[in-house]
């Protein structure tokens, strides 16, 4: 899983980097600070993963990880390139979900690329440029893809130019994101290739001066998608305590809410990820995966041999693992044994059998 952190120059962004992942890139007073993309793993916290550690004593934890990525600030007009905005779009396409960081705080010693402070002008600047950039390639390959059916009389490119031609008119005319054309599935399917900016998932943070009250279907609406607070100078600053029980007494004198793990934890659900679990040999492991899973495919998520040698799977609750120990592994009444097409939940914990 990979997530980009966008927005405007000198909104936070670097600075989030820096919390989220306790690495010490430049975050300076000044636009296009960071050039190159930084990127780091982040272990997505999980306490259920602790609990089953300790209750099987398979204490070599292996938990979910999202990789970050700080890329650097855009700008009006960046689909033409102004501050390097076409290399920074591009280094866009690769990631899973956006963060997309605005700025609410109000401290008058960090300049303003647009002079004034304004969340919802900034973030529409922004996905008006995500969705320009979109635009001319979908203009570009669409030409293509109709030279390409008419000549060569190939179906999938038929089917590519309908689609392409779809998603044209639904941005061109009615100013509309790939995320608004409607698209079908298999339509989202056919144009995957071409890792469009405004079909990929967004969460938007904005960066208050503190972590107080805070509307978040209010900001959503208007932002136009998912929306957290946070106050990432205070988060970065709680970050370089290193006694936990300090930075919980400097969090409740300062009122904060919320806190740095709540952005990794939003960025998981709004991929819409879930989490199974499997131990053994000392080893307990997490593993993402796409509500809807089934048995066969968490088994092969494990190992690929396993979707051929694929017998059945044990099904056992965490909380009864967690409460009984071993009673619960050798119980029947304590597990379910499934089929391949067994729809795995949030929180299983599965022993697959093969032959």
């Amino acid at each position: 899983m990979r997530v980009g952190i966008i927005g405007m120059p000198n909104v936070g962004k670097s600075t989030l980097f820096n919390a989220l992942t306790h690495q010490s890139v430049p975050a300076e007073n000044f636009p296009f600070c960071t050039i190159e993309p930084n990127s780091a793993i982040v272990v997505v916290p999980d306490e259920r993963l602790t609990r089953l550690a300790t209750a099987t004593d398979c204490l070599k934890l292996m938990p979910n990880t999202i990789e970050f990525m700080d890329i650097a600030g855009l700008v009006r007009g960046a689909h033409e390139g102004v501050g390097l905005g076409n290399e920074f779009l591009a280094n866009i396409r690769g990631v899973d979900l956006i963060v997309h960081v605005v700025r609410a705080f109000t401290d008058t010693n960090v300049s303003h690329v647009e002079e004034s402070v304004d969340p919802s002008r900034d973030a529409k600047i922004i996905q008006d440029e995500l969705a320009k950039s979109d635009l001319a390639i979908v203009d570009k390959h669409r030409i293509a893809a109709k030279s390409r059916a008419r000549n060569t009389k190939d179906e999938e490119a038929a089917r590519e130019y309908a689609a392409l031609e779809k998603l044209w008119r639904a941005m061109r005319d009615e100013g509309k994101s790939a995320r608004e054309a409607g698209l079908t599935e298999d339509e989202r399917k056919l144009l995957a290739t071409f890792d469009f900016l405004t079909l990929k998932p967004v969460l938007f943070l904005v960066n208050v001066d503190d972590a107080g009250s805070f509307d978040a279907e209010a900001w959503s609406k208007l932002l136009g998608g998912q929306a957290i607070a946070l106050s990432i100078r205070t988060e970065f600053d709680l970050g370089l305590i290193e006694s936990e029980e300090e930075q919980a007494e400097f969090r409740t004198s300062l009122g904060v809410q919320g806190s740095i793990n709540d952005v990794v934890k939003a960025c998981y659900k709004v991929l819409n990820l879930s989490t199974f679990y499997t131990f053994g040999k000392g080893v307990t492991r997490a593993w993402p995966m796409k509500k809807g899973t089934t048995a066969i495919e968490a088994a092969g998520m494990i190992h690929t041999d396993f979707l051929a040698t694929f017998v059945k799977a044990q099904v056992f609750d965490l909380d009864a693992v967690c409460e009984k120990g071993e009673d619960a592994l050798r119980s029947r009444g304590l597990f379910k044994t499934v089929g391949r097409d067994y729809a795995v939940q949030d929180g299983d914990v599965l022993w697959f059998v093969t032959n």
